[in-house]
């Protein structure tokens, strides 16, 4: 039995009404007494109040960044590439399984059979010089049915989806390292001027990292030596 405990401690940083805070007895600084709404930290553990401060830092700030991928206005978190390529992926998932199916059936041999020109009694099992017996009059008994196979139709439309794909996220196959790409891709200019135009949407993440995260985690390191760096 292990004799180590553990307590999950959360903690929140944001806004409470100032009322809240006055009821759990905070002392209000001068400046926040018309104030509807505070900046605070808390600690909270089993449903108990360890910790209710005020932010310390100055600039008031929350300490915590978060970096979208592709910038979404309607939410903080943004759009990732899996919710870009979902409808692309299901469109891609579809085919191949139907490529599959059909390649199975069609690689399989199904046969019809007319049992009324069979001698009964007969094992229906199949293989290499199986001999059937008939009787009454002379026909094929025994009919193979043959499955139209579609299985490279299916994999051109998954092919295109594939390409979709690549639109949808911004992230050409040939990017990372996908061969077989044609025409202007066959020559090392044509494959750089394809990586070059690429890059651009690569560019775009790489501001958001610069917006989202390093600038202002600079300006708040900034910030927390000239208040508490002494």
């Amino acid at each position: 039995i292990s004799d180590i405990r553990r307590w999950e401690v959360l903690e929140y940083w944001g806004f409470i009404d100032a009322d809240m805070a006055k009821e759990a007895n905070m002392d209000l600084p001068k400046e926040y007494a018309d104030m509807d709404q505070i900046q605070v930290n808390i600690w909270v553990c089993n449903n108990r109040l360890l910790r209710l401060v005020l932010n310390p830092f100055k600039p008031a700030r929350i300490p915590y960044y978060v970096v979208p991928y592709e910038i979404n206005p309607f939410s903080v978190f943004g759009v990732g590439v899996g919710e870009n390529m979902d409808d692309t992926q299901q469109i891609m998932n579809g085919f191949i399984r139907l490529a599959i199916d059909n390649a199975v059936l069609s690689s399989n041999v199904i046969l019809e059979v007319n049992e009324t020109q069979l001698s009964p009694g007969q094992d229906l099992s199949l293989y290499p010089g199986k001999t059937f017996k008939t009787q009454g009059q002379l026909g094929q008994s025994i009919h193979a049915i043959q499955i139209p196979n579609v299985t490279q139709d299916c994999l051109l439309l998954f092919d295109k989806a594939r390409q979709l794909a690549d639109e949808a996220t911004g992230m050409p196959s040939y990017s990372h390292g996908v061969s077989g790409v044609m025409s202007v891709g066959r020559t090392a200019s044509g494959m750089s001027m394809l990586m070059g135009a690429a890059k651009e949407n690569i560019k775009s993440v790489v501001r958001n990292l610069d917006n989202y995260l390093f600038v202002p985690l600079g300006q708040a390191l900034f910030a927390f030596n000239m208040q508490f760096n002494f």
